[in-house]
């Protein structure tokens, strides 16, 4: 396992820039309606898996922010 030690401040800008970058995604997608009855199961599944594969994602490029900070 693998410590990163970041200052509080650094970590807390940085994990809200990768936050505001998933929701432009999602709000710039519009893949999902807010009221249930427009979406299919399929609508979404799919919407969930899309969402999760850009988590990581970010979260990825987040570790390495942080071990560059």
């Amino acid at each position: 396992m693998e410590i990163i030690q970041v200052n509080k401040d650094v970590f807390d800008r940085i994990f809200k820039e990768t936050l505001l970058t998933l929701e432009l995604e999602n709000l710039r997608e519009k893949q999902i309606f807010v009221d249930p009855e427009f979406n299919t199961k399929a609508d979404v599944t799919q919407f969930v898996v899309t969402l999760h594969r850009r988590f990581h994602y970010e979260v990825c490029c987040l570790r390495d922010k942080l071990q560059k900070a």
